[in-house]
């Protein structure tokens, strides 16, 4: 309680420790155990969203046979930024001096960890967008010219990542890791989305209906589409045609 209070009391006997005790805890005091219970509250609920979503995702990587290292290097990035925080919060309540220059040093080496990774991140991702292959095009463009081919290659429900990298005319690490680090997904997630978004962009055609585009996107039927389109955007892609007939109406 001293402590908290940020004072230093030296006490003669057992009778000066009681009488101390006796007093009500100082404002300073609460203020602080207060504060750093709320801290500790919030980032005990942040770890464990973090924990769950990255168990989520490491099993999905895990299931597609996809290269776990770059969650293995999150996971390590969030316990050690986890670790420190809680060292941070615990400081409020300890005033040892090794503590806090212990403490420092720690954020110090935390911050030179980070900058690393992010270094390192940032390199790689430049590399896949400015690396040349056939006629000078850059990974992203060489995926995108890929994904407005006729008919959509993603439509194939056999598709693999080996295939669609032999496809697209890149190594199959090339596309791995684009997928996995560059847009944050699995092979299926990712897929799925690019799937959701050419629906989209069917929509807007009125000469196709709705089960065409389906089958066209790589669905079994429509209601497996209506489904994954309505998760995806919020609407069914019946009531989001009518949406765009109506704006174009107007």
């Amino acid at each position: 309680m001293f402590a908290l209070n940020g004072e230093i009391y030296h006490f003669q006997n057992y009778n000066q420790l009681i009488a101390e005790l006796k007093h009500s805890m100082p404002i300073q005091a609460l203020m602080r155990i207060t504060f750093s219970a709320g801290i500790i509250l919030c980032k005990s609920l942040m770890i464990a969203e973090i924990v769950k979503q990255q168990r989520k995702y490491k099993q999905q990587v895990i299931e597609e046979n996809g290269d776990i290292r770059g969650v293995e290097r999150r996971n390590t990035i969030y316990f050690n930024i986890g670790l420190l925080l809680t060292m941070i919060t615990i400081g409020q309540l300890v005033p040892s001096v090794i503590f806090h220059a212990l403490l420092k040093i720690g954020i110090i080496l935390a911050v030179i960890a980070t900058t690393r990774f992010c270094v390192n991140q940032h390199k790689h991702i430049m590399i896949l967008e400015s690396k040349n292959y056939n006629k000078g095009n850059s990974i992203k463009e060489k995926i995108n010219q890929w994904l407005h081919q006729e008919p959509f290659p993603l439509a194939d429900n056999e598709l693999t990542m080996e295939k669609a990298a032999a496809s697209i005319g890149i190594p199959t690490a090339a596309l791995s890791y684009y997928i996995y680090e560059f847009a944050s997904k699995t092979f299926l997630s990712w897929q799925s989305e690019c799937r959701m978004l050419h629906c989209r962009e069917l929509l807007t055609n009125d000469n196709k209906n709705i089960s065409e585009i389906a089958y066209e996107c790589g669905y079994n039927d429509l209601a497996a589409m209506s489904k994954a389109f309505k998760k995806r955007f919020g609407v069914a892609p019946t009531i989001y045609r009518k949406n765009l007939s109506d704006t174009k109406e107007n």
